[in-house]
């Protein structure tokens, strides 16, 4: 969901709270060694100063169970300056259009594949279904997976 519980748009301080709930209540010192960053660093990113860097936005996105798309899109959606570049990424999360970057990202993966029977992109196609991807996304995605095959 792209909101928080108070119905506000999803910031960085909800997702680390989310993350740090999800382990249990951890400090944020505890947090940020989860997250491969250094504690002022952190509360950099509480403050406003700075965003996460691609491995803490992995980790988030383990942690939460949430796509690295849409926590992407939740940090440009709330830092970047410029309006159109926020509305754009506003869409993006409130359309879930992130979901379906990540099914075409998966068939492109299993068409472009070395290994042949692409059987992880398969599995992994399967696996996004109760995601909550739309049946145009999955079909699109496993087209291109059989195209490949």
């Amino acid at each position: 969901m792209y909101r928080n519980l108070d119905g506000n748009r999803m910031t960085i301080n909800d997702l680390l709270n989310e993350a740090a709930t999800q382990l249990g209540k951890v400090s944020d010192a505890t947090l940020s060694k989860e997250l491969g960053a250094y504690q002022s660093k952190l509360s950099n990113w509480r403050h406003g100063e700075g965003q996460p860097d691609l491995y803490a936005i992995w980790r988030l996105a383990e942690i939460t169970g949430r796509d690295v798309m849409e926590i992407m899109a939740i940090i440009e959606a709330e830092r970047d300056k410029r309006p159109e570049v926020k509305a754009f990424f506003e869409k993006v999360l409130e359309t879930g259009a992130y979901k379906k970057v990540i099914a075409a990202g998966i068939g492109m993966g299993a068409m472009l594949s070395p290994f042949g029977s692409g059987d992880a992109a398969a599995a992994a196609m399967t696996h996004l279904s109760p995601a909550g991807l739309d049946g145009a996304a999955i079909a699109a995605g496993m087209a291109m997976f059989i195209m490949s095959s």
